[in-house]
């Protein structure tokens, strides 16, 4: 039993009222299997170690009864329209993808998204109305340097092997890659001019460079040589590009007062005279206003 790959001939055994309990066990090569009509239950692990099992149809038309059958999660049910809801809200069959039982094989490629520059993501798809034998190719001309927009995902016959398989195109849809524009700190004196401001990039793609912006990054700052000490935003902005979303980050210019950080300055190395009652100097214990009055300690502020 370990060496079959498709089991579609089970289904003409009407006969047969139940799957046994281990009746599969270990089958790895068992790629899918037709459950006849007649068919009710199906015991405990008997499609346990069907380590590459993918399709399972249920030709009953009433529902099958299984509480542990341990088919691998990826597996696909197909089942009569008129149980799809049902199977769905069982507690067992309702692990796996319920799907139509139609005697007709579709295969569709999913849709996926990745941003420019990004390699393609490995291409998947889904198979409904019947099982199929074999795999599809999936073909996309998208590449790392495919602009932003929709592209195709084709499925073609690859291996399939299953006549009469019809086949629906997906999407890839190439999103803008995230790209972020900044402005650094600076820092300049009180009279001087601006200094230059540096715009960086970060995250371009496909080895590309600011030549790539449709129109390019500016930036602004309100401070002049006259402008009093502060603080002051330096903007950027304005860039656009076909392929990317982008994220201004701005910068800091601080204006300062060479002046007034002197005084400062000198106001700190400046200690107070102080004199006990007598009129006698007191001296400091450490520089930092704490004297000596006796045997005690004075903390002068």
């Amino acid at each position: 039993a370990t060496g079959m790959h498709t089991l579609n001939e089970l289904q003409y055994f009407t006969a047969l009222t139940a799957i046994p309990a281990d009746a599969f066990r270990n089958s790895t090569a068992l790629q899918s299997i037709y459950i006849p009509t007649g068919v009710t239950t199906i015991g405990k692990d008997a499609f346990f170690g069907c380590s590459i099992l993918k399709y399972v149809v249920l030709l009953n038309p009433a529902q099958v009864v299984a509480s542990q059958a341990s088919m691998p999660a990826t597996v696909t049910v197909f089942v009569p329209a008129a149980l799809v809801e049902a199977y769905k809200a069982d507690e067992h069959w309702g692990a796996y993808r319920i799907c139509e039982f139609t005697g007709k094989p579709v295969v569709t490629a999913e849709d996926h998204t990745r941003n420019y520059g990004r390699t393609n993501p490995t291409y998947t798809y889904t198979v409904s109305g019947a099982p199929i034998d074999g795999e599809p190719e999936l073909i996309c001309e998208a590449d790392a340097n495919s602009v932003v927009g929709p592209y195709a995902i084709t499925p073609a016959q690859g291996t399939i092997v299953t006549e009469g398989v019809t086949f629906q195109p997906g999407t890839l849809t190439v999103a803008p890659s995230p790209l972020t524009i900044s402005v650094g700190s600076y820092t300049r004196n009180i009279g001087e001019p601006n200094p230059e401001f540096e715009i960086t990039y970060r995250s371009f793609r496909n080895r590309e460079k600011a030549d790539v912006l449709l129109t390019p990054a500016v930036v602004e700052c309100d401070a002049t040589p006259d402008s009093p000490a502060g603080e002051y935003e330096i903007r950027v902005f304005g860039a656009t590009a076909q392929n990317y979303e982008i994220t201004f980050s701005n910068g800091t210019l601080t204006v300062i007062d060479p002046a007034a950080i002197a005084g400062i300055n000198a106001d700190r190395k400046a200690a107070p005279e102080v004199y006990d009652l007598q009129g006698r100097k007191l001296s400091t214990a450490n520089g930092k206003g704490v004297y000596i009055v006796g045997s005690r300690k004075v903390v002068v502020k």
